[in-house]
């Protein structure tokens, strides 16, 4: 009697986390910790504020980026030209704001777009191993072989050159890091107890990786990703003046 009423207590526990009925105090448990990082927060202020002003660009200055204007060759930052301008007339204001608009697209896209597919791949693979695991470890390998400079100019010259190749070049070949350290981070994870109760249970792989195992690997994942943003948009600055 005792094992069957625990049998079925297990049922449903089982049942519940199918169904995600602990998803919203997992998530806002996740929140409150990311308040308490006063670091964390003055850095999503500060990273809003560019992200704001690049938006609302036509809102914070009158002048065209692409604009010349031979009258007002270098002149210094005043009140027409906060920033001053440039070697034929053009408002550096007007010009940072409007190029944040490319470097964020294609620096921030990029990295998401890079860690979603090595999140995805790196939790799974290094959750459960064998042939899956080895398959896209080798295939990782082979991108990140290459310094990927290089690959990405050649990717560039066979693709052509459009911010949308850009996006997709960027995408394809920097993957591999956040997919390394992801699977690093869960070959440890899986050998702890919970994981192996969790497993007990008869929860599902995915349940058990992407709900349980993946939310423990989640601040490395993102200081990835902040420095792969970087990267990308330096990148991205070195195509454009090559």
């Amino acid at each position: 009697m005792r094992s069957k009423r625990l049998d079925r207590k297990f049922d449903r526990i089982r049942e519940r986390e199918e169904q995600g009925l602990n998803g919203k105090k997992s998530m806002n448990r996740s929140l409150r910790k990311l308040l308490k990082n006063k670091l964390a927060i003055a850095g999503i202020a500060v990273f809003s504020v560019i992200l704001l002003a690049s938006v609302l660009a036509p809102l914070l200055t009158k002048y065209d980026p692409l604009q010349v204007n031979m009258s007002a060759v270098l002149q210094a930052p005043s009140k027409e030209h906060i920033l001053g301008t440039d070697k034929i007339g053009r408002d550096i204001f007007s010009r940072l704001l409007y190029g944040g608009r490319i470097s964020i697209l294609v620096g921030l896209g990029s990295a998401l777009g890079a860690a979603t597919i090595g999140v995805l791949l790196g939790a799974y693979a290094g959750y459960k191993g064998g042939k899956i695991d080895k398959i896209i470890l080798r295939i990782s390998e082979i991108f990140m072989s290459f310094p990927q400079i290089v690959l990405v100019l050649l990717l560039v010259t066979i693709l052509g050159q459009s911010l949308r190749n850009l996006l997709i070049i960027f995408i394809a070949t920097g993957w591999g890091s956040v997919y390394r350290m992801t699977r690093a981070k869960m070959l440890s994870i899986r050998e702890e107890e919970y994981v192996q109760a969790l497993r007990a249970f008869g929860l599902n792989d995915f349940i058990v990786c992407y709900k349980h195992m993946l939310p423990n690997a989640i601040g490395p994942i993102l200081v990835n990703i902040t420095l792969s943003t970087a990267m990308f948009i330096l990148e991205e600055a070195s195509l454009s003046f090559l």
